[in-house]
């Protein structure tokens, strides 16, 4: 399981590299970018170049040029479907805490449906759920969820339907695949143990940072092949996180001959009921831009994912440098599609999906509405 060799091997080896003083040179650069297979090494080397412009572009124009060669001018968009806002953690970056007081909002069959509905009627084929950790939400309701999205899009046709909900044990995860689940997205908040106990109170379950760094493996042994992975930006030094992703993706190929599917890209922002209400370490818009350049260099199947957290020509950037999945009409309220719009997880940037769609076009892309594989 990755949460003992995480501990055993790549935690130190995470904290060792960071501790050398590397003096990057462009030609250890040019040779490093050759490579198809990247070690630990290697990839601090190219996270080293955000200190030198000449050769952090360098890295970004490398990037950009094998993700228009494997994906041309295509982009392909997926929106959230965000079903519960109740939660049982208390996580003191997430307004959805249950120490925040405020109304909680759980949607129902009928409720489910209309927001398909709107979602499908758009022209939209792949539809993530997003839930919190809410303790009336069953593994059985949401086997049920995932099978209600599923037949919605058989129906014209077919898509995918993805999870991002808390971590489950290996049965529930088969359950879920037994129900149409196509891909899981877990985001690991952040790698550093230290600061994931600060972050989740004891008493909760999502405290348990070994369970969740476990959970893809429980999700390949019951028969998923698709694993989506992140670190929540500014929670940690961004340096240690991204050599930690990416130990994580490189487990994954090595444990299972699988890499991970999506690579999300969040960043932590501010939302009313936060205990915290300043960025605890800083993870700058050029950091991010080269950081989303590596994962497409070390991972160069996997998708990376830009969402409306980030303004749009932030984002734009950022897909040039090796991007693949975009978000454009975003609700991160539960029910926000059709519903009410409060309550958010997080503010959002947005444009209407026409908008969002010309706006693309005119920046030389074609936007498809289903996912590559």
């Amino acid at each position: 399981m990755f949460s003992k060799i995480f501990k055993e091997k790549y935690y130190p080896e995470i904290q060792n590299t960071l501790k050398q003083k590397v003096v990057i040179t462009e030609q250890q650069v040019d040779n490093i970018l050759q490579k198809e297979k990247f070690e630990l090494k290697d990839i601090y080397s190219l996270i080293q170049t955000y200190d030198n412009p000449k050769l952090k572009e360098l890295v970004i124009k490398t990037a950009s040029e094998k993700r228009e060669k494997q994906w041309h001018n295509k982009l392909f968009l997926v929106p959230p479907l965000y079903v519960t806002d109740r939660c049982i953690n208390d996580c003191l970056y997430c307004p959805w805490r249950k120490s925040n007081l405020l109304q909680r909002r759980s949607l129902n069959e009928e409720q489910l449906q209309k927001e398909i509905d709107f979602l499908i009627k758009q022209g939209y084929r792949t539809i993530e759920l997003v839930g919190a950790s809410d303790p009336t939400f069953t593994s059985e309701k949401t086997a049920k969820f995932i099978s209600i999205v599923k037949q919605k899009l058989n129906e014209v046709g077919g898509g995918e339907v993805g999870l991002n909900f808390e971590s489950a044990k290996e049965e529930v995860y088969k359950l879920y695949i037994d129900s149409g689940l196509h891909f899981m997205l877990l985001w690991q908040e952040t790698y550093h143990p230290e600061t994931y106990k600060k972050l989740h109170p004891a008493n909760t379950q999502k405290a348990n940072m070994d369970y969740r760094l476990d959970a893809f493996d429980r999700a390949i042994q019951a028969g998923l092949k698709k694993v989506s992975i992140a670190f929540l930006g500014r929670l940690y030094d961004w340096k240690y996180e991204v050599l930690a992703l990416c130990t994580h993706g490189k487990y994954l190929e090595e444990q299972y001959g699988i890499s991970p599917f999506i690579i999300g890209t969040p960043r932590w922002r501010y939302a009313e009921g936060c205990v915290i209400r300043n960025d605890p370490y800083d993870y700058p818009d050029d950091a991010w831009l080269l950081v989303a350049a590596i994962y497409k260099l070390v991972f160069p199947n996997s998708l990376p994912w830009f969402s409306t957290r980030e303004k749009f020509e932030l984002s734009a950037r950022a897909i040039g440098g090796g991007g693949a999945l975009f978000t454009l009409d975003c609700s991160t309220a539960v029910g926000g599609y059709t519903i009410e719009k409060n309550f958010s997880q997080f503010p959002v940037y947005s444009k209407s999906l026409s908008e969002g769609v010309e706006w693309l076009k005119s920046l030389g892309y074609n936007p498809e509405m289903h996912l590559p594989y």
